[in-house]
């Protein structure tokens, strides 16, 4: 499992041992022998913390510059900042999801969600999530391998944190209405010895429509299609 970046860049000890020698001139920044993408800062000739390249470019620390306690809480914003970022791009990486549940993942994480916001933010803007995109992909994966229904697909996404408007436009786009009966009668006949068992036709035919209305069919669909299938089922 990927792990989660840190909700702050420094233990408390160590922290405040930082903004004890505040302010202070930095005397040298090198870059880390065991990683090129990260600088050590030094002040007074001693180490003081250890930065990305990009965020010490960013600031623009440089040698003689001075770093104060707005400074360094700067260097720390963009530090965990940097980290979260690039930890959601590593949870994007392996599949979709939506804003909710990146929102809910950072929460739980402890991270300050003005951060958490502004990068979800970005990669909205980017395009990197997209709540309609995801609920289309969601809708169409569960219909096609699960062979959920309309009504559980809805259920399923608003759990999840999709607005019902962009839910139920993902049914229409991935569950036509026309095809839902063709696939209640699959679904009956897969299990056709399983239903056959109940000899009773009024329990057959109760078991046969609690079993749809699981799997999140529409009762409309259930009941203008269940005569047909239970009489194709008793053949």
């Amino acid at each position: 499992m990927k792990r989660k970046p840190k909700a702050q860049l420094f233990d408390d000890d160590d922290r405040q041992e930082i903004l004890d020698l505040l302010p202070v001139a930095v005397s040298e920044i090198r870059v880390q022998i065991r990683d090129a993408t990260r600088v050590s800062v030094f002040a007074n000739d001693d180490f003081l913390l250890g930065l990305p390249v990009h965020v010490c470019n960013r600031l623009g620390l440089v040698k003689g510059c001075i770093i104060d306690t707005h400074l360094f809480r700067q260097i720390e914003g963009e530090v965990q900042r940097d980290a979260i970022r690039s930890w959601l791009l590593g949870l994007l990486a392996k599949k979709p999801y939506a804003r909710s549940q990146l929102v809910r993942k950072c929460r739980e994480a402890g991270y300050d969600m003005q951060v958490t916001d502004a990068i979800l933010d970005d990669f909205a803007s980017r395009k990197w999530i997209d709540d309609e995109a995801f609920a289309s992909s969601f809708a169409r994966d569960k219909a096609t391998f699960q062979r959920w229904g309309p009504a559980k697909i809805r259920q399923q996404l608003r759990l999840l944190g999709i607005p019902d408007r962009v839910a139920e436009d993902a049914v229409k786009q991935n569950l036509p209405a026309e095809d839902q009966r063709v696939v209640i009668r699959n679904l009956v006949m897969k299990r056709k010895l399983h239903f056959l068992r109940e000899e009773n036709p009024q329990k057959r035919k109760k078991k046969i429509v609690d079993y749809l209305l699981r799997k999140g069919y529409d009762a409309d669909n259930i009941f203008g299609s269940i005569d047909a299938v239970i009489r194709e089922l008793n053949t």
